[in-house]
Parts: structure tokens; C-alpha cells; sequence
């Protein structure tokens, strides 16, 4: 089995479920924050209210658990669809490499998809678009950053982006638990 460097199931990480939710190891509490959002809006207009000394309709409250629990479900099956097309589509690797799931951009294209290191080579899979593989030795600079391409990378979580010889088109990618693929990239060559 590969060394899965970017996967939050070897570390929990609060910003890495929003970042990443259709990774397994957070697809349950990525469901439980869009269930609790309804619930939570009610519960705030239920305060305004009791402070005005009003109630709201208990019809109200078991309205938006179901409408939590609605798209709580919609959320988690179109992530568990994203990921099943992901791993169809990049079946893990059989080397010893480095591998994470991880959001690719590549030319205007940003997706989710997978990074690994095999041979020499960055391989990116990304879920829309063609698989970009680049040899170590041909990118001329690595700039690792928390904010790209509108993208806030919170916690432990960021993106790096790659200037590699002879490619004009931008490329990079973003993981969780950058430390593994910084001292593989930092060390490239």
C-alpha cells in the first residue's frame, strides 16, 4: 500500500473536511455540518424570538431537520460519487511512492483528483481532464502557499504550485499535511 501522506485519516483536522470533503475519513462529519446548519438557523431565530417572548411552531423545528437531513444526504452521496469516479479513474498505485488525494489545477482546469511520486515522476490524476505526469528533474521552482486560484488553504493544508521547464500552462496541487510532498519536492533532482 502506498504512504498515503495527505490522507486525514492518520490526523484529524478541522479545516480538512471543508477542504477536502469527499475524502472517506470525512464524509461523515462533512454530513453532520450541513445537517446541523438548518438546526442551527432555527435554533437562532428561536432565540430571537424567545427574547421577544414569541414562540416558533414546533412544524418549524422538524422542518429543518429534515431539510438537514436532505441535503446532508444530497452532500454525502455527491461526494461519495466524486470520489468513486476519482479512484476509477486513478486505481491506486502498486509503487512505494508518496500518494494523496488532493485538488489539481492545470492550465484553467481546477479538479479534484490524486498526486503521486513514481520514478522520478509527479504523477497528477485529476478528475476532470488529462493526467499530467512531469519528471522531477523538469520543474525549475516549487512555491508552497495557504491561498491560490480563490482558494483559502486553512489548517494544515496547502497548495503547491509549480514552474516546470517548457510548460506555460500553471500547474500545481493542493493536499492535506503538506510536510511529506515539501521534502519530496524541496529535495527533487
Amino acid at each position: 500500500m502506498p504512504a498515503r501522506g495527505g490522507d486525514l485519516e492518520s490526523r484529524d483536522d478541522f479545516w480538512g473536511v471543508f477542504a477536502f470533503p469527499w475524502k472517506p475519513a470525512n464524509r461523515a462529519r462533512y454530513a453532520l455540518a450541513i445537517f446541523l446548519l438548518p438546526v442551527l438557523i432555527v435554533a437562532l431565530i428561536q432565540l430571537i424570538y424567545g427574547i421577544q417572548g414569541r414562540m416558533l411552531p414546533p412544524v418549524l423545528w422538524l422542518g429543518a431537520a429534515v431539510l438537514g437531513m436532505a441535503l446532508g444526504a444530497l452532500f454525502t452521496l455527491q461526494y461519495v460519487y466524486i470520489a468513486n469516479r476519482l479512484r476509477c479513474r486513478a486505481p491506486a498505485s502498486s509503487s512505494s511512492g508518496l500518494e494523496s488525494d488532493c485538488i489539481v489545477v492545470s492550465g484553467l482546469v481546477q479538479s479534484p483528483g490524486v498526486a503521486r511520486l513514481e520514478d522520478g515522476s509527479l504523477v497528477l490524476v485529476p478528475l476532470v481532464g488529462q493526467e499530467v505526469s512531469v519528471p522531477l528533474g523538469d520543474i525549475a521552482s516549487v512555491r508552497m502557499r495557504h491561498y491560490y486560484n480563490g482558494n483559502q488553504y486553512w489548517g494544515d493544508n496547502a497548495f503547491f504550485q509549480l514552474d516546470v521547464t517548457g510548460r506555460k500552462a500553471r500547474l500545481g496541487f493542493g493536499v492535506s499535511h503538506p510536510a511529506a510532498w515539501e521534502q519530496a519536492l524541496r529535495a527533487r533532482g
